[in-house]
């Protein structure tokens, strides 16, 4: 025969986290013996409270270790959001820019994914060890940052930049001007067709023919404004003397006012 038994409900602040049986297999059980068994429901309410929260209470603590991810290297945060959404010890994690589905939400329009399929496509390139989450937010960050400053990319990831890479590690202390004084003479222009000119050209390795297509203009009006850069510049953007220092140079300058 089934014994006799009772129930206690376990709950903390209002929420059920399940139940505190006590068995009487001789029925000698009352209910102020049961009331004791109240401290001890309690109890295991604030611990299962503790280690598996509900919902709401889990979103905040995960927005709280993201934060602290994000604002760099942090093993302990890592350790306790590997606990909380029981993960692997070893997880690793991507970030895409703009929001992807099936992600966590991060700030500045971004998602963090725990254990990508390989393969794929994302933002901040290579997934890392979850510990380094504020390195690959920062990687996703500047390369959205050089598609904004018109870096043509085979697709928009950290690991796709190419050059641009010495662009967006590029010291502080590093002005476009002091790697070419051509960048800081076509963007003190008064007007930035010249500006546009030069970066569609050397973007396209001096193709005049298709620079004149994407920029709407005819052949002829290209050459003017060709003869016009080198004379402010010293530099014949069809030609390889200087080309290469002045295309850097513009690629910084747009990446820094992006």
């Amino acid at each position: 025969d089934m014994a006799e038994r009772w129930c206690v409900p376990v709950r903390e602040s209002g929420v059920l986290h399940g139940y505190l049986w006590v068995l009487d297999p001789h029925r000698k059980v009352s209910e102020n013996d049961v009331a004791e068994a109240l401290p001890v429901a309690g109890l295991a309410a604030r611990t299962m409270a503790r280690l598996q929260p509900d919902a709401d209470e889990r979103d905040r603590r995960r927005a709280v270790l993201l934060s602290r991810l994000q604002a760099g290297s942090n093993p302990d945060a890592a350790r306790a959001l590997v606990d909380l959404e029981d993960l692997s010890t070893d997880a690793v994690v991507v970030v895409n820019q703009p929001r992807v589905t099936g992600g966590w939400a991060l700030s500045d329009g971004m998602t963090a994914h725990v254990d990508p399929r390989p393969g794929g496509a994302h933002t901040s390139g290579p997934p890392v060890p979850l510990e380094q989450l504020g390195v690959a937010v920062w990687r996703a960050l500047v390369t959205r940052r050089a598609v904004r400053a018109g870096a043509r990319l085979a697709r928009p990831t950290w690991d796709a930049l190419g050059s641009w890479h010495l662009v967006v590690t590029a010291s502080p202390d590093l002005s476009p001007g002091l790697i070419h004084p051509g960048a800081d003479l076509l963007r003190s222009q008064r007007r930035d067709d010249l500006l546009l000119t030069a970066r569609c050209v050397l973007d396209n390795a001096g193709d005049v023919t298709l620079s004149a297509d994407e920029l709407h203009i005819h052949r002829s009006t290209l050459y003017y404004r060709l003869d016009r850069i080198e004379a402010l510049t010293g530099v014949n953007l069809r030609l390889a003397a200087g080309r290469d220092d002045l295309h850097l140079a513009l690629h910084l300058a747009a990446y820094r006012d992006a």
